[in-house]
């Protein structure tokens, strides 16, 4: 990595080392919430879990189911590991109403987001 070509990297010229100790491998996503922060969490299911597992393709479609759940919740004013049975049904109705448009790959979709909110370990009975 040429520092002088992306100054804003200044001072990690060391980051693919970084990625590796922290167990992120390329092609892995990395999600910022709106404020700008990394979730510990997420990034542990998303780079050590079944999750990191997944054929690359896959991974990508669910990150994208990820993101529009993420930003449905955020605008209600929760993270993901808040996320209650009722969000997630509000959710699923939005996107098969077509109030949220649904990517080809629903109601697939439906499943990584319940497997991701059942893996933080929020009650999912509230």
């Amino acid at each position: 990595m040429d520092p002088e070509r992306v100054p804003i990297l200044m001072g990690w010229e060391d980051l693919a080392e970084r990625e590796e100790r922290a167990g992120f491998h390329v092609g892995d996503p990395i999600l910022l919430s709106p404020d700008c922060r990394i979730d510990v969490v997420l990034s542990l299911y998303l780079c050590r879990s079944s999750f990191a597992r997944l054929a690359a393709e896959t991974k990508r479609n669910c990150k994208d189911d990820y993101c529009v759940f993420f930003e449905f919740l955020w605008g209600r004013g929760k993270a993901w590991s808040e996320a209650t049975r009722d969000e997630l049904w509000d959710f699923a109705a939005c996107r098969v109403s077509g109030v949220m448009a649904a990517s080809a790959h629903w109601p697939g979709g439906c499943h990584s987001i319940i497997r991701i909110v059942a893996s933080s370990l929020s009650s999912l009975c509230r």
